[in-house]
């Protein structure tokens, strides 16, 4: 496909520098032409691009800028404005000319093996899907045509020179972008269809033989993220036969305009419903009155010398213009790229703020461990310089080791990305020391080329081949190179859609299918370590901390109802299902005691029901009842939930809030509300959930509104579907991903099974120093009835991301739900509400629990483990129900307790 200038009559930029023009908002007219800004990021009408006419023959990469909507190409206006080499999928692909791996074969060089088959693979597999996906929306239309697919431009050839391959591999990578825009609108056309009840996930994935994981990881790339800025598109509606995908276009963050023609043709002008109603849904249609009245404006000239300007229209005034001056702008010529001033949208959960500079990230970061450095215990400072001194060695960072965040180049603007853990040795051989900067508060490196000149030694030899490649240098989004002399590529290109050879794109296994591509994108998942469990050292002890048990003095008399058994009692507290025990049998004295307790608390239903003997609440002597002068509690109601607020030092940094009645007599049996890191640690250890409040402004609303994605957790699957280690696999990378944000700290706080899969990434430190420092934006916020007393803040998990932790799929029933498909979930791990009435559940994290969750983890990690719904899960955690129930009647005798002692 070759490009040139049309020679029709519409407007060509060049003409645009000698036009009269005249912009009121939306409308402009430059000459005798009218234009209508319909969506814009600056609100002014953008500049005016020449029209282009892709003929057959060579192909060619189109300018990734703002264009001229085409019958032919309409996914063209869905280019990315920024480079799209990013995520699991997409990464692959972000290398740059010079730093291309080529290899000597006879006849000549090729690329790399390895990248070569990667890039064979996604190619295949995004034809399978497009294909697939076209197939199920039908004619998009009158002439659709599809671009050149990379391979037609010679990525798998051999050349005669490196820089050939070097060169035809970046022009190769180029045509990825057209192949993203296409999956965007075809995405886009499906989720519009899927809102009227039209299902699509099935058909496409019977379609096109991808692994369902394989499907979810494309839409939640750059093809189905919303908020990556497209390049947009004037559509003219003078010759445009797709209105009906308007509204697909409005979904996504790009500038649009329409062409009405020019004031003498307007009147002529036909345009169906569909665009009218959507035009005016937006209030940007346009009609005769206010034509004739863009005819009348007062034009201003435009000499050869400067930019052309714009008249307001006689008798307007402010308050009919837009609020910012910058809405009404001079109209300049397509050569001013709109990359320049539309910052890319920052990775999620990377903690940096759109527009935000890598300078003033690492000052804010500075200014958070500063006050996190002053509230710093000993050990937290020892741990914390063990590694830093690590970090000194020059080691690349294991799998299990400080994350790595590469600042990238994009158009002009540091983004900060996560490396991928599979990456990092190749990050240290391409970064020198000066290069690479580590943060041992939050216990991760960041690496770019602005951070040093890179002339200090690499600790790694460099290779054989040229300089040390930077993979994240800067990158142009288009390849300009031309071939070196000899080196011509055959490109037959085909006429049709699609290429008649499509057995070898639908391939569902062998090294290019989709399973063999997730198995390289997602690397199996390291098995966990136990964690650290209560270091309470004997039973009776236990028994005390958590129900308030005293080894009576003098004999008490049985209960008259039958004595529980010894292992019930365990099971009370929380080691007794498994054969494995942690705590050894006590004494025969205190089997008989503490069973004898129990029978006595299970019976019971107030405080005094129970021997004074046996129980610590009732003894004016015992340490809970004689802190009852010392320790200050205070009782808050928020949103009908009460909290127990634990008075802390005046500079403590946050003040811990707990739900569990139960929990705040076992602190102060422990003798811990003096010690507020001591408390957190056993708080974390036992897995209790609880909140670290500070004080803020009030907002009326607890949460702040959060847009969840589609199907939401881990994405939509086909009914029947039975999970595999690739989707285990690529659950974990998307778990660990969104624990690496606040959300990694909330999930901690929230206890239970959340936070024990939270602490294989999550560091207790983030929770030590208070919630983020962003809190305010996307925290939660506790208020009380009482206005006067401001806002308790602290990080929150959403339902969205509480279903990504636990792993949860939307699985289709094959039944409608009103306008849409019903679907039930399917999960790896229970959700939060499951856990929490199951019957290993006795209030806190127990080694019971903790043997369940290696046992079921193994299984995940070995390919054995089922998928459950949430009723499979109840049954398969049903255990003993009396546990449970005996920690939420606890619960309820500590809330009287605490009553009569501290409140």
């Amino acid at each position: 496909m070759e490009g040139h200038i049309s020679d029709d009559n519409q407007q060509s930029s060049s003409s645009l520098r000698w036009e009269k023009s005249f912009f009121r908002y939306p409308h402009g007219l430059i000459g005798t032409h009218i234009y209508t800004t319909v969506k814009g990021r600056s609100g002014a009408l953008p500049p005016i691009p020449e029209r282009t006419v892709f003929s057959s023959g060579k192909p060619v990469i189109p300018d990734f800028k703002f264009l001229w909507d085409s019958n032919q190409f309409p996914f063209l206006a869905f280019v990315p404005l920024h480079r799209p080499f990013y995520g699991p999928l997409f990464r692959r692909l972000n290398f740059i000319t010079s730093n291309v791996p080529v290899t000597g074969v006879p006849g000549g060089y090729t690329l790399d093996t390895d990248l070569k088959i990667e890039l064979v693979t996604l190619e295949r597999n995004l034809y399978a899907v497009l294909h697939a996906m076209l197939e199920r929306i039908g004619p998009i239309t009158s002439s659709f045509q599809f671009w050149a697919f990379p391979t037609r431009f010679g990525y798998t050839k051999i050349y005669s020179s490196r820089d050939a391959v070097r060169i035809v591999a970046s022009r190769s990578r180029d045509a990825f972008v057209l192949v993203i825009a296409a999956l965007s609108l075809a995405l886009g056309i499906l989720r519009r269809r899927e809102e009227t009840g039209i299902e699509w996930q099935n058909s496409v994935l019977k379609k096109s033989g991808v692994h369902p994981q394989w499907l979810t990881t494309l839409e939640d790339s750059v093809v189905g993220d919303l908020a990556v800025p497209r390049i947009g598109c004037i559509i003219d509606l003078t010759s445009c036969d797709h209105f009906d995908l308007l509204p697909v276009y409005d979904k996504f963050d790009m500038d649009i305009c329409v062409y009405w023609g020019t004031t003498k043709t307007f009147s002529d002008l036909h345009i169906p419903s569909s665009a009218v109603t959507y035009l005016k849904a937006k209030t940007c249609f346009l009609d005769n009155q206010t034509v004739a009245h863009l005819t009348k404006a007062t034009f201003t000239s435009t000499s050869p010398t400067a930019s052309s300007s714009m008249t307001i229209a006689p008798g307007t005034t402010s308050s009919a213009l837009p609020a910012s001056s910058s809405m009404i702008t001079t109209l300049g010529t397509a050569s001013s790229p709109l990359s320049n001033v539309v910052a890319p949208q920052p990775e999620r959960y990377s903690g940096q703020k759109h527009g935000e500079t890598w300078a003033n990230f690492f000052a804010r970061r500075k200014t958070a461990n500063d006050k996190w450095e002053q509230g710093e215990t000993a050990q937290h400072k020892s741990s914390r310089l063990q590694r830093e001194q690590y970090a000194e060695q020059g080691h690349p960072p294991g799998k299990k080791g400080s994350r790595v965040y590469v600042w990238e180049d994009v158009d002009g603007f540091r983004i900060r990305r996560a490396a991928g853990r599979g990456r990092y040795s190749s990050i240290w051989e391409t970064y020198p020391r000066s290069q690479r900067k580590y943060d041992s508060f939050h216990d991760e490196w960041d690496v770019c080329t602005e951070f040093g000149d890179g002339n200090d030694v690499s600790d790694f030899e460099d290779s054989e081949d040229d300089a040390p490649p930077h993979m994240f240098q800067e990158y142009t989004m288009k390849t300009s190179q031309s071939l070196p002399h000899g080196d011509e590529i055959n490109y037959d290109i085909p006429t049709e859609l699609f290429p008649h050879d499509e057995a070898q794109y639908l391939q569902r296994d062998g090294e290019y299918s989709s399973i063999s591509d997730l198995r390289r994108v997602f690397e199996p998942a390291e098995t966990e370590e136990s964690v650290q469990l209560d270091a309470t050292r004997a039973l009776d002890d236990l028994a005390y901390f958590r129900f308030g048990y005293v080894d009576p003095s003098v004999p008490v008399p049985p209960h008259s109802s039958v004595q529980l058994q010894w292992k019930r009692v365990r099971e009370y507290l929380g080691d007794g299902h498994w054969p494995v025990r942690h705590y050894p049998d006590p004494s025969r004295h205190l089997i008989e005691g503490l069973t004898s307790f129990f029978t006595h608390l299970k019976a019971s239903r107030d405080i005094d029901d129970i021997p004074a003997e046996f129980y610590d609440v009732r003894q004016e002597t015992s340490d809970v009842c004689s802190a009852g002068a010392s320790v200050i509690l205070r009782k808050e109601t928020f949103d009908g939930i009460p909290y127990y607020l634990i008075p802390t030092t005046a500079n403590a940094p946050f003040q811990i809030g707990l739900q569990s009645a139960a929990f705040v007599l076992e602190v102060v049996r422990r003798e811990m509300t003096s010690d507020l890191f001591r408390m957190c640690t056993w708080l974390l250890d036992a897995g209790v959930p609880f909140k670290t409040f500070i004080r803020g402004p009030r907002r009326t609303q607890m949460y702040p509104p959060v847009e969840v994605h589609y199907y939401g957790g881990l994405g939509y699957r086909p009914q029947g579907y039975v999970g595999d280690v690739n989707d285990y696999n690529a659950y974990v990378l998307c778990r660990d991903h969104l624990l690496s944000s606040f959300a990694g700290r909330a999930s901690l706080l929230a206890g239970g099974i959340v936070a024990r899969l939270a602490s294989s990434a999550v560091r207790y430190e983030s929770v030590y120093f208070g919630p983020s420092h962003d809190v305010f934006d996307h925290g939660s916020c506790f208020c009380s009835s009482q206005p006067s007393t401001g806002g308790y803040w602290d990080d929150y998990l959403t339902e969205n991301d509480t279903d990504i932790i636990c792993g949860v799929y939307r699985v289709s029933t094959n039944q409608r739900y009103g306008d849409g498909e019903q679907t039930r979930d399917l999960s790896w791990w229970p959700k939060p509400s499951t856990w929490a009435s199951c019957g290993l559940n006795a209030g806190f994290w127990s080694m019971d629990c903790e043997l369940w969750f290696q046992d079921r983890l193994r299984k995940c990690q070995n390919g054995t483990a089922d998928l459950k719904t949430p009723k499979e899960w109840r049954h398969s955690l049903r255990f003993v129900q009396d546990v449970p129930r005996m920690a939420a009647h606890n619960e309820a005798l500590a809330a009287k307790a605490l009553a009569n002692i501290f409140l």
